[in-house]
């Protein structure tokens, strides 16, 4: 030690190799990062290059594919459908719904493209590939005013034409059938919901104006649900008079299905595009609905068998009128 003091270079020659070894193992060390993260980076995009030649692959939870369905229309000659509600996304994400209905009026009318809309078992509410369904309404209150409903009624408000139809529906003049076809079109599907439902609509009309709020009670429920309908069967009008070909089956189905296929210049129709997704355990893991996308030709022939084998006949003209309300 006494050697140590009596020579003060060695402590400053230590204490420089001590700062150089130091800085060495910091510089090793951030470049070790770099090329570990260049390699991760590597092999990250080498798995994305083996995803995308895959066959089949996953695009998401419920409602996030949304904008997948939307590019199957690109190109495409023809889409087939198949749901548990005609108005499928427009609770869950509004503006994205609004955006794929309007798409999809447009490429059924203007381009003059075939759709096909097969909506099978009673229309719900709620389609099952959401997170929460509509008789979850007391039990999950909260989280459904909190996360859901502010999108849902400001899109409301931005569509006046659906407005003004509530409206008149809810004021039930004589001699207008406006009312009678919705509750036609609803006893149908759901008798239960009938009972009383002009005194119910009136209240929707009422949350829509902002004049009442839904709280935490049957009665809130029920015009919750009613509103949800009110919704459906507008849309549904609004697909029928831009010619899409919807039909209805009293069988659920455990599959949802979106097909598209593209029309060549020699007239030879590809093998085609899906997206499908099943129903989600809306009471176990409260996750939505996985939706996957194939060209897997085999699987997609499936998919067009169990579309055929759903796909109903033609219902007439009465029943249409009476069902849709075409002309209202």
């Amino acid at each position: 030690m006494l050697w140590f003091h009596r020579s003060p270079h060695v402590f400053h020659l230590t204490k420089t190799v001590l700062d150089f070894v130091t800085l060495y193992l910091a510089i090793s060390g951030i470049l070790y990062a770099i090329i570990h993260e260049m390699r991760l980076s590597d092999h990250v995009r080498q798995l994305r290059a083996i995803e995308e030649s895959l066959s089949t692959q996953r695009v998401g939870r419920f409602p996030q594919f949304l904008d997948e369905i939307g590019k199957l229309l690109h190109g495409a000659s023809r889409i087939r459908i198949l749901a548990d509600c005609a108005d499928y996304g427009s609770f869950f994400a509004p503006e994205d719904h609004s955006e794929l209905h309007d798409a999809i009026c447009k490429f059924s009318k203007v381009s003059g493209h075939t759709v096909q809309l097969l909506v099978a078992g009673p229309p719900a509410p709620l389609t099952a590939t959401g997170s929460l369904s509509s008789d979850e309404y007391l039990d999950r209150y909260k989280d459904l005013m909190a996360s859901y409903w502010p999108k849902y009624i400001k899109q409301l408000h931005e569509d006046g034409g659906f407005l003004d139809w509530l409206e008149d529906v809810a004021v039930q003049n004589e001699g207008d059938h406006r009312s009678k076809l919705f509750e036609d079109w609803l006893h149908r599907y759901q008798p239960e919901m009938t009972p009383d439902l002009g005194t119910v609509i009136q209240k929707a009309k009422a949350v829509c104006d902002g004049s009442l709020k839904l709280k935490r009670d049957a009665s809130s429920s029920m015009a919750f649900k009613i509103l949800l309908q009110a919704r459906q069967y507008w849309f549904e009008k609004r697909l029928k008079a831009d010619r899409v070909d919807i039909r209805h089956v009293d069988q659920k189905t455990p599959l949802f299905l979106w097909i598209s296929h593209k029309t060549s210049e020699a007239n030879q129709e590809d093998e085609g595009v899906a997206l499908f997704a099943f129903p989600s355990p809306h009471r176990t893991g409260r996750k939505s609905a996985l939706a996957f996308r194939t060209i897997d030709s085999d699987l997609i022939r499936i998919f067009e068998n169990i579309f055929d084998e759903m796909w109903p006949p033609k219902p007439n003209s009465k029943q249409s009128n009476t069902a849709d309300g075409r002309s209202a």
